[in-house]
Parts: structure tokens; C-alpha cells; sequence
């Protein structure tokens, strides 16, 4: 029987591994609600047969299965929250009459925190170059929300596309017998301008 601190250790390691996946592999970052809920279903159904055949085992396992699913729509969730909590104060703004006269005028802000990101990586300074980043990616919401663009649909279409292409990508290797992690920046390249080609 496992002690209460050795269950809540074990679960910090599941948020420890999203946060991983989701920073470091291209498919899980491109993951979105929309295109895990068809797994989670299966999932759901997995579970729903290992309880009904009383599969001990299988139970844990499916159980273990849907609850990375659960964690993998709360990162997520937690990831557009920060596009909405970014929009919801500009639009509190533009109530108060806190806003650009002119929606091009906001592009110039755009360039001024792109600048201050790349003298914040010269630097070399960790704090101000995520305070920076923080800075840049508040200017490119406010841009879009200017411009009436959705920024979460925005972004939600830029990863379903980066998907299918990076899905594309990984397939045409297989296909020749090859590995990623064998192929050169410009081979890889190659084939992503093909997935473009395609449309994907």
C-alpha cells in the first residue's frame, strides 16, 4: 500500500513529464482538446471493457491511460488561459479608452518588444529574457485581438497544420527506411516543402 506523499510524488512526476512532452516533442506540442478527444473516447471505452470483463489489471492500466488525458487537457487548458487572461485585460483596457488610435499603429509596439527579446538573448540575462518573451507575446495577442483575430483559433490552426506536416514528415521516412534522427536539417526541409505542396 502506497503512502499518501508516495502517491503525490508519483503524480508530480506525471506533471513533471507533460511539461517535458510538451515543451520538447513536436507532437505533443501540437497537440490540441480537439484532436486528443478522439483518443480520449477510446480510452473511455478501453476502461469501460477491462471493468466489465473484471481485468484487474487492464483496469489500472486503462485507468492510468485516461488519466494522462486528463493531465494532458489540463496543461493545455492551462496554456490558453494565459491567451485569454492576456486578452481579457486588453479588452478591459480598450473599455477605459486604454487603447491604439489605429490597429497598424500596435505593430510598431510588435517590433520595439522583438528588439528587446533579441538585446535580452545578447545579454544573456535568463530573468529578462522571459520577461522580455512575456512582453513580446502580450503585443502579438493585443495585434491580433486589433485585427479581430481569434489568437487561440489562431494558434489552434498553426499547430493542427505544423501536425499534419510534421505527421507527413515522420511518415515519407518510415517509408524509406529512415529515421529522423538520421536525416539532415535541409533533407527534412525538403520534405516538409513537399507537405506544404500538398496543402497539409
Amino acid at each position: 500500500m502506497h503512502t499518501r506523499e508516495e502517491k503525490l510524488e508519483t503524480f508530480g512526476r506525471l506533471l513533471d513529464l507533460m511539461d517535458k512532452l510538451r515543451e520538447k516533442c513536436p507532437w505533443n506540442a501540437a497537440q490540441t482538446m480537439e484532436t486528443i478527444r478522439p483518443m480520449t473516447e477510446e480510452e473511455v471505452y478501453e476502461l469501460s471493457d477491462a471493468v466489465i470483463k473484471g481485468d484487474m489489471d487492464a483496469t489500472a492500466k486503462e485507468i492510468g491511460d485516461l488519466l494522462y488525458h486528463m493531465v494532458f487537457y489540463a496543461r493545455i487548458a492551462q496554456e490558453q488561459g494565459a491567451l485569454l487572461k492576456a486578452m481579457s485585460m486588453q479588452e478591459k483596457a480598450r473599455g477605459c479608452g486604454f487603447d491604439w488610435e489605429e490597429p497598424r499603429q500596435v505593430f510598431d509596439k510588435v517590433k520595439e518588444e522583438l528588439g528587446e527579446v533579441e538585446q535580452a538573448l545578447d545579454e544573456n540575462d535568463a530573468d529578462q529574457i522571459e520577461a522580455e518573451f512575456g512582453d513580446l507575446m502580450f503585443s502579438v495577442i493585443n495585434a491580433a485581438r486589433l485585427h479581430g483575430v481569434d489568437p487561440e483559433k489562431a494558434l489552434g490552426r498553426t499547430c493542427t497544420k505544423f501536425r499534419n506536416r510534421f505527421t507527413y514528415l515522420e511518415s515519407k521516412t518510415l517509408k524509406v527506411g529512415r529515421k529522423l534522427t538520421d536525416m539532415s536539417l535541409a533533407e527534412m526541409d525538403e520534405i516538409w516543402d513537399e507537405a506544404k505542396a500538398l496543402g497539409l
